[in-house]
């Protein structure tokens, strides 16, 4: 139940389509090396609910705060196919030295261990879905309200009464809510 409403609150680079393969979300285009080892995403323009623009840097955020060595996490092994990944998460580089970098707030370069074919499939998993940078920031506690709750899904938190109901409507801002129902 808990990954189906972060599918509903969060959108990542990309989905699983109607058949279960990978389609582009929130990237328009990716480029793949020629060694299949450096992922490009360029993303669309999107928002999050609060308006703000949704940036590559809320990707590499998110993604390098869950590597922090003292970030708790059950899905963090499914990042470590980035280059130095699983290193930085025991401690052994800095988290400047994973193979995560916001070009500009359009482009986000992935460098790879080894070539992965299925990570354009990994990058459609909770796991890998951005956070706002900037609410994180400002409020560590944002996802514990609704009022606080800032996501980038086709649907947005409205009430939550914690350990009984969650109520969500169509997200206005969503980059492609004219198909949602």
């Amino acid at each position: 139940n808990s990954l189906a409403i972060v599918h509903m609150l969060f959108d990542g680079l990309t989905r699983a389509s109607k058949e279960g393969k990978a389609e582009l979300a929130l990237a328009h285009k990716v480029d793949v090396s020629a060694d299949l080892k450096q992922y490009t995403f360029h993303l669309k323009e999107a928002l999050w609910t609060n308006g703000d623009l949704v940036k590559a840097s809320d990707f590499a955020y998110a993604w390098k705060k869950m590597l922090s060595p003292d970030f708790p996490s059950d899905t963090v092994f499914l990042l470590y196919v980035i280059k130095n990944a699983k290193a930085a998460k025991e401690g052994k580089v800095s988290l400047d030295e994973v193979g995560i970098c916001a070009v500009d707030e359009k482009t986000l370069v992935v460098d790879l261990e080894n070539p992965t074919p299925y990570f354009l499939e990994l990058v459609g998993s909770a796991a890998f879905f951005p956070v706002n940078q900037k609410i994180d920031q400002e409020n560590p506690a944002w996802a514990q309200e609704a009022s606080t709750y800032v996501g980038n899904g086709p649907f947005q938190l409205v009430s939550w009464k914690h350990q009984d109901q969650l109520v969500v409507e169509k997200n206005a801002k969503y980059w492609d809510a004219a198909s949602v129902k």
